[in-house]
């Protein structure tokens, strides 16, 4: 599986989680990585054109956060 959307999103320069709950917005994403290495960064997501939040597993062993551009489709992961 390629990079898959998980519903993360830059906005000045702070990562969001959507979240219907609490508003579109509200949740932010960590940049530094807890004991439990969560978030799991691939790399520092600083791309200017690169504004929402996607997994990776292409040349990983385990799934990797990276940014990725908006505009291009992708598969999606939801949970309801």
């Amino acid at each position: 599986m390629e990079d898959t959307w998980l519903g993360g999103r830059r906005i000045d320069f702070v990562w969001y989680w959507i979240d219907k709950e609490t508003g579109p917005w509200r949740n932010e994403i960590s940049m530094e990585p807890n004991v439990e290495d969560f978030p799991p960064w691939s790399r520092e997501p600083t791309r200017p054109t690169k504004e929402c939040l996607a997994i990776d597993r292409r040349s990983h062993e385990h799934p990797n956060f990276i940014d990725v551009d908006c505009r291009l489709q992708r598969p999606f992961i939801c949970e309801k």
